[in-house]
């Protein structure tokens, strides 16, 4: 790849790494490098039993991103075949969701979380405090079902959050009266049919504004739904060839809208 640009990528028969060049974004704790141990195996580990992360021949990598060749054989990379592969492996991603969650029962969630930086986990409030306290802004995209920010509670053991409150969910559980990143956007996943929240959320930005004036992008600036049912299908088809880059690949397209 060229000097100029944020990030460097490398492969060889093992394994693939990439490095970031310019991340004055990332936190403190967020190395700026990866390597990504990679085994043509049904399982997720090596020969030597270390934890690995699969891919097939058959897959979205070898016959996307390498060409049909051995890792070894790439030699070089069209650009932006390397910014896309760079895109994939390097988007951090937090859900909370128990649709998905289930999909990945049988698979090594550290692996994910450790070389793939895609944490997955059920809607569980003290994942989410503890999620919380390392600051949801590490992340690219955090995933939050509808049904999870309704189940919050305040001191009273009353419903704290419903469809009509996501904005108030937004203020106190992630922005704490902090500036939204660049790089971040948080994703509602629902059930078909649910988008009043939406409707509410986007006509926020219109309080005050003058028919013939463009409103402010406010909180549909980084705020947008899926259907549950677009991740859930990507994972799916991911499981059934056993490709944990095929996965991710599919996951990060989801969830920008690709």
């Amino acid at each position: 790849m060229e000097s100029n640009v944020a990030a460097q990528l490398s492969c060889d028969t093992g394994g693939i790494a990439y490095r970031s060049l310019r991340r004055n974004d990332l936190l403190l704790d967020v190395a700026p490098t990866q390597d990504i141990n990679l085994v043509h195996r049904p399982e997720q580990l090596d020969q030597a039993g270390n934890k690995a992360v699969r891919y097939r021949n058959h897959g979205i990598m070898m016959t996307r991103f390498m060409q049909g060749k051995k890792l070894n054989e790439v030699e070089a990379m069209d650009a932006e075949l390397a910014a896309e592969l760079l895109e994939v492996l390097g988007t951090s991603v937090c859900i909370f969701d128990n649709r998905v969650a289930a999909r990945f029962k049988k698979l090594d969630s550290d692996i994910f979380a450790e070389q793939l930086r895609c944490v997955i986990h059920e809607e569980d409030h003290d994942k989410w405090e503890s999620e919380k306290n390392k600051d949801f802004f590490r992340y690219n995209f955090l995933v939050v079902h509808l049904s999870f920010i309704e189940s919050f509670k305040d001191e009273n053991g009353e419903k704290k959050y419903d469809e009509r409150d996501v904005k108030n969910f937004i203020d106190q559980e992630i922005l704490n009266g902090r500036e939204i990143p660049d790089n971040f956007i948080l994703v509602v996943t629902t059930g078909r049919g649910r988008t009043n929240w939406w409707e509410k959320l986007r006509n926020l930005s219109r309080a005050g504004v003058k028919p013939d004036e463009t409103p402010p992008p406010a909180y549909t600036s980084f705020v947008t739904f899926r259907p549950v049912e677009s991740l859930t299908a990507a994972i799916e088809n991911a499981l059934t060839i056993s490709d944990d880059i095929e996965l991710k690949y599919r996951l990060v397209k989801v969830l920008f809208g690709s």
